[in-house]
């Protein structure tokens, strides 16, 4: 307690030194610290899913395609014919529109089969979950969110039955899914999916299929298993899916991309060399300091006083220091974690794998600042307690300080070169022409209720009188319709056949991705074509050869 209070009275004194160490502490511990989240809920912590190593995602491949989406019925047959998996579940996206008092309001939701929270472990805080009942009478209900529970419903703690309507459709509230719960993205309402027995069903692949092992099945075993069963659907089913395999994923690895686990390791290098950076910087300024207080060590030893006891004296300051640098470093990693979602792009890391500043991260930064604080204090520490009072510590410091120096600026310089080629990488990729135009291009989105618009002819008139009525908008150029954005939206899988041509009996017919678009799309994008009909030439920019 004495060095302590030793320690505060020297750092009082010396008010400009305090506050530039702290700076740099804080900025070396905040940056760790909040990388560090991100490492942590990339490749350390746990998913929040019971038991997260015994799930598995199950997808459909073809040479050309991996990890592709699955048909529903393709998903029933696995669901029903597989000995691996305990429970198996399929999910959907959807964005049905909640029918307020304020008028309606679009939600971003997910179409789930009836054992998808059990799976997953998730128990709703209000109300129940689906069951398999639900799902063979197929009943009109929902799941919501906490964050839509408390804003729209007020927290009825009564919430199970409530009638709600949804894109014109009458629902009922089955219960309430915990905020934190997020699965593939976030939502705000989960409907209940079910699979009709039509030939048909086979065709669309639009579902993602997570299942729960067994105990005991490891996935190797669960992807032979798996092959197994789709060579059989094959063999019913061949012109639907021959030439198609089954593909079982660790949740984890499917959740998580290669690029993004990669992305993390190397920012945490980047600022691990910045934080090396900062102590050896105060280790600089520590010697510097300590060259002035010489004389003090000198009195102290001829008092008596022994080395060790000076080392801890020094070692004192320098760790309430770095403790000091710790608390600014938590406070600036709390700020950068809470405005990370408005700078990390939107689905870098996936629903479900939040940044927070837990347990975890503060053990982290402890570590961090009790090394931090060793590193930059043990070594002037040392010098200055060994040659305290000798005529020689003037040149052992000069050559510490010189030698410290050197380490920063090689550290400094594969700090900056990196950043460097970060930015020309960049540049590159600023420059690539992605065969459109982002610019001055605006987006809005929109799903209309199935009750009002129930075959073409009713939604081919709206989308034609939406159409008419934004082109006449003062400053609309060019305006469409479009499934999903360039680079952004998921695609629909489907199988083809030419008019005229029939496919060979033993050949699978071939398949294709494929959006639904508005006429004027190519043009409101600047999307040029590479070829077009006759009839569609005279309508092109004259200036462009077409190459039929």
């Amino acid at each position: 307690m004495h060095d302590l209070r030793y320690a505060v009275r020297l750092l009082l004194r010396s008010p400009g030194f305090t506050l530039v160490a702290v700076i740099v502490l804080a900025l070396g511990i905040g940056a760790n610290s909040a990388i560090f989240s991100v490492v942590d809920a990339v490749l350390l912590r746990p998913l929040p899913f019971h038991n997260p190593d015994r799930l598995a995602m199950v997808w459909e491949y073809t040479n050309s395609h991996r990890n592709n989406r699955v048909s529903p019925l393709n998903y029933q047959d696995w669901h029903d014919q597989n000995s691996v998996f305990s429970s198996m579940a399929a999910i959907s996206g959807n964005s049905p529109t909640l029918i307020t008092p304020a008028g309606p309001e679009q939600l971003s939701g997910q179409a789930v089969t009836s054992e998808f929270f059990s799976l997953l472990g998730i128990a709703p805080i209000a109300g129940r979950a689906f069951t398999a009942e639900d799902e063979r009478t197929q009943a009109d209900i929902v799941m919501i969110g906490e964050n839509l529970w408390r804003t729209h419903f007020a927290a009825d703690p009564h919430i199970a039955g409530r009638a709600v309507t949804l894109s014109g459709k009458p629902f009922r509230i089955a219960g309430v899914v915990p905020r934190q719960f997020q699965f593939s993205y976030a939502s705000d309402i989960w409907t209940l999916f079910t699979v009709k027995r039509d030939p048909q069903q086979r065709r669309p692949h639009y579902l993602q299929v997570v299942g729960r092992l067994k105990p005991g099945v490891s996935m190797s075993q669960a992807a032979a298993n798996m092959a197994s069963v789709g060579a059989h659907i094959a063999e019913v089913a061949p012109f639907a899916i021959k030439d198609w395999g089954v593909a079982v994923q660790p949740l984890r690895e499917s959740m998580v991309s290669k690029e993004l686990r990669a992305t993390s390791l190397v920012l945490a290098g980047v600022v691990g060399f910045v934080l090396l950076m900062a102590c050896v910087n105060l280790a600089n300024l520590m010697l510097a300091r300590g060259a002035a207080r010489s004389r003090e060590m000198a009195v102290r030893i001829s008092l008596g006083a022994p080395v060790p006891r000076l080392i801890r004296q020094l070692l004192t300051e320098s760790l309430l220091l770095a403790a000091i640098g710790d608390i600014a470093g938590l406070a600036l990693a709390a700020v950068l974690i809470r405005i990370a979602p408005a700078i990390i792009p939107e689905g870098t890391l996936p629903a479900g794998l939040a940044l927070s500043l837990d347990a975890r991260v503060i053990a982290f930064t402890m570590l961090v600042t009790l090394a931090t604080g060793l590193l930059f204090g043990l070594v002037p520490a040392w010098k200055i307690s060994r040659h305290a009072g000798s005529r020689g510590v003037t040149s052992s410091n000069s050559k510490l300080l010189g030698g410290l120096a050197m380490a920063q600026i090689a550290l400094a310089v594969i700090v900056v070169t990196g950043a460097g080629l970060l930015l020309r990488t960049l540049d590159r990729i600023g420059r690539i022409d992605l065969g459109f135009h982002a610019t001055r291009v605006l987006t809005m989105r929109m799903t209309l209720p199935v009750g009002r618009y129930p075959d073409q002819d009713h939604l081919r008139a709206f989308y034609d009188a939406a159409q008419r009525a934004i082109d006449t908008v003062p400053g609309v150029g060019a305006a469409s319709f479009a499934g999903s954005l360039p680079l952004r939206g998921w695609e629909i899988g489907q199988g083809y056949s030419v008019v005229g041509e029939a496919t060979p009996e033993g050949v699978s017919i071939p398949a294709a991705h494929y959006q639904i678009v508005g006429a004027r799309y190519f043009e409101t994008l600047g999307i040029p074509l590479e070829a077009a009909a006759p009839s569609t030439i005279a309508t092109r920019n004259r200036r462009r050869r077409w190459r039929l």
